[in-house]
C-alpha cells in the first residue's frame, strides 16, 4: 500500500495550513506529519493531541519518558528515533535516554515508575496492575496523572501505527538517532 510523504503542495487543501504551521514550529516537516497529511482529519487530530500534552501537569522530561517507552514497546523506529532527537535537544540525561531506547529501568526512581506505568498501560490495555498503581503513586504521581499518560500513550499509539502501516522514511535530522528494536539486532 503505496503512502506518500507529502509537500505543503503536494498535501490536499485541508491539511496546507497544518503543514506549513509545522514547518513554522519545527523548521521542516517531519515526514511521519507529513504523510499523515493525506488524511487531514488524522494530522490535524495528531496536532490537537500533541497541544492537550503540552498542556498536562507533567514535565516535558516526563513527556518524553511515555513517549519513547510506549515507542519502544511497540517497535516503532520512526518515533524512537525522532523523540531521542527531541530528548537530546531538550537535554535530558542520556542515561536515562539510552535506558528507555534499551527498555530497561531508569537511573531515576520516579521516572522508573512513570515508564513501568506506561509500559503496563500498553501491556495491559490500560488494566494496569495494582502493584504498578501503587508504584506510580507512591513515587508522587496522581491519578490525574495517570489519566494524562493514557493521553500521551494514545497519541503515540497513533503515530506508531502511522508509521507501521506506511513505513514512514526517517527524516535526515533524526538519522543521527536511529533506532532498531531489540527483536530485529538479535
Amino acid at each position: 500500500m503505496p503512502f506518500q510523504i507529502h509537500t505543503k503542495d503536494s498535501a490536499p487543501d485541508a491539511a496546507k495550513p497544518l503543514l506549513e504551521n509545522v514547518e513554522k514550529a519545527f523548521g521542516f516537516i517531519p515526514n511521519l506529519i507529513a504523510t499523515m497529511a493525506d488524511a487531514p482529519p488524522v494530522a490535524e487530530a495528531y496536532l490537537a493531541l500533541q497541544g492537550f500534552i503540552g498542556n498536562t501537569s507533567l514535565s516535558p522530561t516526563e513527556h518524553q519518558v511515555v513517549m519513547i517507552s510506549t515507542s519502544v514497546e511497540n517497535d516503532c523506529r520512526y518515533c524512537v528515533a525522532a523523540h531521542t532527537t527531541i530528548s537530546k535537544g531538550a537535554n535530558i540525561d542520556d542515561a536515562v535516554i539510552n535506558a528507555l531506547r534499551s527498555n530497561t529501568q531508569l537511573p531515576d526512581a520516579k521516572l522508573e515508575a512513570l515508564r513501568a506505568f506506561a509500559v503496563d498501560v500498553i501491556a495491559t490495555k490500560g488494566d494496569v496492575s495494582e502493584t504498578i498503581k501503587q508504584s506510580f503513586l507512591a513515587a508522587g504521581y496522581t491519578p490525574a496523572q495517570a489519566l494524562e499518560v493514557i493521553l500521551i500513550v494514545t497519541t503515540k499509539i497513533l503515530t506508531n501505527y502511522v508509521d507501521h502501516l506506511a513505513h514512514v522514511t526517517l527524516d535526515d535530522q533524526f538519522q543521527p538517532t536511529k533506532w532498531e528494536p531489540a527483536c530485529a539486532t538479535a
